[in-house]
């Protein structure tokens, strides 16, 4: 399925929704296309897009935050914030290619960790297993195999999806597609 990011926008068409309960094996092939390049500045070419994984269902965490400095703005914390597994990407210029990352929540954590480079155009298959103490992530493309384990330790069972997202504080400079598949 092709995902499209509208320019001026964070999150991807068409919206999917998925529920699970205790499932253990999440897989897809990820392709990016030529829109996946962009330029957004040193600092904010950094920042890690979401692409796909999971979040789990659990009592929601309040927040509290200043708000222009004058406000205080109370809200929900999403709750993959506090437990969630997922696969970040962000273009490199210098290597013209897209880093694959790790970007995961243990207990409230973020741990955000390079997994790969996928070169523009070619299929990558991506994999998240949730074995009893950790998510392991897997990325497999052409010629080679890059693995970690995340360690958790929490027993939430209900799950949900986590979609394609461009994103930290910039919306997408220009649309972008990228195909993926379920396995």
């Amino acid at each position: 399925m092709i995902f499209t990011i509208p320019a001026g926008k964070h999150r991807a068409r068409p919206i999917r929704f998925g529920l699970w309960w205790r499932r253990t094996h999440f897989s897809w092939v990820v392709r990016f296309d030529e829109s996946c390049k962009y330029y957004l500045g040193k600092v904010d070419q950094l920042d890690v897009n979401k692409l796909v994984g999971i979040g789990y269902l659990s009592r929601p965490r309040v927040i509290v935050t200043r708000y222009f400095n004058r406000f205080w703005f109370w809200g929900l914390k999403p709750m993959h914030w506090t437990d969630g597994a997922r696969f970040g990407w962000r273009y490199s210029a210098e290597k013209d290619k897209i880093e694959i990352m790790a970007y995961c929540y243990i207990d409230g954590e973020q741990i955000i960790d390079h997994l790969a480079d996928a070169f523009i155009g070619e299929s990558y298959m991506l994999k998240i297993e949730v074995v009893k103490t950790g998510y392991w992530l897997t990325v497999k493309g052409p010629g080679y195999t890059a693995e970690k384990i995340y360690r958790h330790n929490h027993n939430k069972r209900l799950q949900y999806r986590l979609g394609l997202y461009f994103g930290g504080n910039q919306k997408a400079p220009h649309q972008m597609t990228v195909k993926i598949e379920k396995t």
